[in-house]
């Protein structure tokens, strides 16, 4: 199962080693899409999850516990390869 969320963290979470934590304690792969977080900052990562449903559902409860906002992406990302200048950013058809 493939979900696509986006993560906002508050400034004392930017520090966790999120990714690490959801393949040894979940067994999920994490495919991060894009980034922004910097110390002391609030943090926003949109992120591909790929696992078993039920360890995604509660990789996803244990982040909201620690104060992560996770929204879920209600679209597939679409990228046209002949408008394409590499700049980082996605657009959701």
């Amino acid at each position: 199962m493939k979900k696509r969320i986006t993560l906002t963290f508050p400034k004392n979470t930017v520090h966790l080693p999120l990714t690490y934590r959801l393949a040894k304690d979940f067994n999920i792969a994490a495919n991060i899409i894009r980034a922004q977080v910097a110390p002391n900052q609030v943090g926003k990562l949109l992120v591909q999850l790929q696992g078993d449903i039920d360890e995604i559902d509660a990789a996803i409860e244990w982040m909201r516990a620690l104060g992560i906002k996770v929204s879920q992406m209600s679209g597939e990302i679409a990228i046209d390869e002949n408008l394409c200048v590499d700049c980082g950013l996605v657009r959701l058809v």
